[in-house]
């Protein structure tokens, strides 16, 4: 039988670890195939993010959605937070193009949050130069600047060989912009020699055309040319639709340059095609001003105003009053964070202090709620101590106060005993005196005086008896008095003489009055205590 019980034992420890092996490879299985998705979704946006931005952005919004269920379910989070921060960096470059700017920069702001946290600073470049053609392209030179001096600092800093020659094609766009020509075609050539050294191909790509549209603004047709060819041969090789506007454009504007309008008109045709096809829309303004202006030198001037309309429709969609106060929103709501964009290594740490200080002001408001509770606590505690020390003194007092009325009213008694024998001697006295002036025998005037000695050590206890009395109805007296001060002090002895219990007989002796006396003064007592005949003074002077 033991031996069954021991079998069994190690039989469930067994099946019970099987279980949970099985349910750890489950839980295992599911995160693979979580990742495998994860992946191959990204993978797509990847793919299409030049070719099709409409569907990359599709499958890049999807990707996020699954690497915030994915998160909680694996160890190495790393990789898939890059991952995410990567794909809020692309999304924020679809609304850019697109005329959004407000939701541009805070996708730009999750990206950042998310590589700032995983330290990946050498991939804050991308985001630091998109922020700067961004803000450029909303007439705010300043914040353009400070966004690509971060990007060029980064990128010096960490050595970047990937994106360094991004992070200099920003610093170059910022001078052109705000026509520091000698400086932008220094940061310009930085471009297009660092691209040689990067890996893909979207370096080269933007190098090449922006250096050539600068060149050619600057007049130097033949090597702006150069470039150009450059970079068409380049787009036509990897078939990236999304650069075709671009390029489509810069080869337009220099045809237009050659005064060669059917050329001209044919690349921007091309263009608009493309940046309809990509939904571009900053784009289809310089596109639709560049044929207009070749349809002018056509002498074409019905489709010059045709292309004029459609010109002034970009345009105004892209000026209108909603768009202005989205810029001011975007200038208000995201000042503090470009200002921190100086430097994010001082951001970093900033972080980190206020991070420390919030701490510090929670411990220290904890510690003062803490000490706040004890020093309540310690209050009420002292004051039930006290509490607790009265009311035992209160029950001491009260124990006393009722042995010391029991005391005097046994003294009371015992007076009372005494004075109804004082009363008897007063009688023999007065009979003794009778008996002396009708000169009966045996009685003498010494007798006599033996009498009323003892009748004054009588009238000396009758003095300690309403002393007593007094003592004993001191709170009852001093209730009475407050209530009906309307009294006399005789009144208020004979009510305490009647709060003790004592009979008229009783009281007449105390008195050294008659019994009808004190009937006569409990009759006046009535009517100055407001009662009626019914009433019983008794039993009101008991009430009190």
């Amino acid at each position: 039988m033991q031996y069954c019980v021991i079998h069994f034992g190690f039989a469930f420890r067994f099946i019970f670890i099987l279980i949970i092996s099985i349910s750890a490879s489950a839980q295992e299985t599911t995160s693979n195939v979580n990742k495998v998705l994860v992946d191959s979704i990204y993978n797509l946006g990847k793919k299409y993010q030049h070719s099709d931005p409409a569907k990359a952005k599709e499958y890049y919004e999807q990707s996020i959605e699954l690497i915030d269920a994915l998160l909680p379910k694996i160890d190495s989070t790393r990789p898939y937070l890059l991952k995410k921060a990567d794909a809020y960096r692309v999304l924020a470059g679809y609304s850019s193009m697109n005329s959004k700017p407000v939701i541009a920069l805070e996708m730009h702001e999750k990206s950042l949050a998310i590589k700032r946290m995983v330290g990946a600073r050498e991939s804050e470049i991308l985001n630091y130069q998109a922020l700067s053609s961004l803000w450029g392209n909303n007439g705010d030179y300043e914040k353009a600047g400070i966004a690509a001096d971060s990007a060029y600092r980064i990128a010096l800093e960490t050595n970047s060989k990937k994106f360094l020659s991004i992070a200099a094609r920003g610093k170059a766009s910022f001078f052109r912009a705000t026509e520091q020509i000698d400086s932008a075609n220094h940061y310009y050539r930085i471009a297009v020699e660092k691209a040689k050294d990067a890996p893909g191909k979207i370096p080269g790509y933007a190098a090449l055309d922006m250096y050539s549209r600068f060149l050619r603004d600057q007049g130097k047709t033949e090597e702006s040319l150069d470039y150009l060819n450059q970079f068409l041969d380049q787009l036509k090789f990897n078939n990236d639709t999304i650069f075709f506007t671009s390029a489509y454009l810069s080869k337009a504007e220099m045809q237009l340059a050659l005064k060669n309008p059917d050329a001209a008109i044919e690349n921007f045709e091309q263009g608009i095609y493309y940046a309809e096809k990509t939904n571009q829309r900053d784009e289809l303004i310089e596109l639709y001003n560049g044929l207009t202006k070749s349809y002018a030198l056509k002498k074409d001037y019905r489709k010059a105003y045709e292309s004029k309309v459609r010109y002034f429709d970009e345009y105004k969609r892209r000026r209108d009053t909603s768009a202005f106060r989205e810029r001011a929103e975007i200038a208000l709501k995201h000042e503090y964070n470009l200002k921190k964009a100086v430097d994010s290594t001082n951001f970093v740490q900033q972080k980190l202090i206020d991070e420390s200080e919030l701490k510090r002001k929670a411990n220290t408001k904890f510690w003062a709620v803490v000490t706040a509770l004890l020093f309540v606590l310690s209050l009420v505690t002292i004051y039930y101590l006290i509490q607790r020390k009265r009311s035992a003194e209160f029950a001491l007092r009260n124990e006393y106060l009722s042995d010391e009325v029991d005391t005097k009213t046994e003294e009371i008694n015992e007076l009372l005993t005494e004075t109804i024998q004082h009363i008897k001697s007063k009688e023999k006295i007065a009979e003794n005196l009778q008996k002396l002036s009708k000169e009966e025998d045996g009685i003498t005037l010494k007798s006599i005086m033996v009498d009323l000695q003892a009748s004054k050590a009588d009238n000396t206890k009758l003095i300690l008896i309403k002393q007593n009395i007094e003592k004993v109805n001191f709170s009852f007296n001093k209730r009475l008095k407050e209530k009906h001060r309307n009294l006399t002090n005789t009144d208020i002895e004979i009510c305490s003489f009647i709060r003790i219990g004592l009979s008229r007989k009783q009281i007449a002796a105390l008195r050294n009055t008659s019994i009808a006396a004190i009937k006569s003064s409990r009759f006046r007592l009535k009517k100055k205590l407001s009662l009626t005949a019914e009433d019983s003074l008794d039993d009101y002077i008991n009430s009190i």
